[in-house]
């Protein structure tokens, strides 16, 4: 979900998507075609939806682990929305099973502890138990990725 999402799918979305890069960023455009690539072979629905929206349209599936993954994109969110994404995750999570597990994975700038640096970080929570493990640690663009 995004607000203005933009689908790769179409020229249109790519010649977006590339005039964000700088052009002696080669490796971020390899990155970008390489990515391209992938969006022609698997296809992805493109939806306007806000984050709180989209999330609270999320429910477990039986027999299936349900996954909900961002990156670089909490620090944005209002605090209010913030919370309502947090609860609404608690919700499912209190619901979920082994049967119907729930997965929660981002790549968010992130504190180890209060008061230290902001690192990228690759964090994942999984329901049931509700546990959160670091699994890695990136730069701003995600790459390099340490993986912990």
């Amino acid at each position: 979900s995004d607000l203005r999402p933009v689908d790769v799918g179409a020229t249109e979305g790519r010649l977006a998507l590339t005039a964000y890069v700088w052009a002696d960023q080669t490796e971020r455009h390899e990155r970008l075609r390489g990515a391209f690539e992938v969006a022609d072979r698997v296809a992805a629905e493109v939806r306007r939806a806000d984050a709180v929206s989209f999330v609270d349209g999320l429910d477990l599936a039986d027999g299936r682990l349900s996954v909900l993954f961002h990156s670089v994109m909490w620090q944005y969110l209002p605090v209010a929305d913030q919370a309502a994404v947090a609860d609404r995750l608690a919700s499912l999570g209190a619901r979920a099973t082994a049967h119907s597990p729930l997965a929660h994975l981002r790549l968010e700038p992130t504190r180890r502890a209060p008061g230290a640096e902001h690192e990228f970080l690759v964090l994942l929570t999984t329901w049931p138990g509700g546990e959160t493990r670091i699994l890695g640690r990136a730069g701003g663009h995600g790459v390099p990725l340490v993986w912990e």
